[in-house]
């Protein structure tokens, strides 16, 4: 009899985890990054996926400036705010060189947004050091994860504020 009770009460614990999980508040500060060998161009191309509010945010606390993105009243200077945020926390180095970074665009989907970038022409990209400082500014425990395709290779890292620099290698 103990051990029966003992067991619905498990059961009816584990049907309402989901439950209380779904009530408990958890953010999660997360960006994805996917950087492309454009060997036909010699040039890395860039996109990050990441929350717009969050991006907006932190825009608002470096720059002083509220984007509204997507809506009637967009400031007219969005493009330069978030070409200004996209340089500053992202950088390459190649060989140990830096690569200039320029925003090409952005495009909204939802709450979500994307911000398209490209590096300079570099004709060697063997050995590349990547730094991701997205929102980390705005939020410790943000975390950029990156995917770097070169060829038919795939390095993947995840940047930190305590590690945004990370170091990647290809073996041609």
């Amino acid at each position: 009899m103990l051990r029966s009770t003992s067991i619905r009460l498990i059961a009816s614990a584990l049907l309402l985890l989901p439950l209380i999980l779904a009530l408990t508040p958890h953010k999660f500060y997360v960006s994805l990054s996917q950087i492309d060998v454009n060997q036909e161009d010699n040039v890395l191309e860039i996109s990050c996926r990441a929350f717009s509010h969050d991006i907006e945010e932190a825009i608002a606390k470096s720059q002083g400036i509220k984007l509204l993105l997507g809506t009637e009243k967009q400031h007219t200077s969005s493009q330069l705010c978030l070409k200004k945020y996209v340089e500053e926390a992202i950088k390459i180095k190649v060989k140990g060189e830096s690569l200039d970074i320029s925003l090409i665009g952005f495009e909204l989907e939802e709450d979500i947004i994307w911000l398209y970038a490209q590096t300079t022409k570099y004709s060697d990209f063997e050995d590349i050091q990547v730094h991701n400082s997205l929102l980390m500014d705005l939020f410790p425990d943000q975390k950029n994860i990156i995917n770097f395709n070169y060829g038919k290779l795939t390095r993947s890292v995840i940047c930190t504020k305590n590690k945004p620099t990370h170091d990647i290698r290809f073996t041609l």
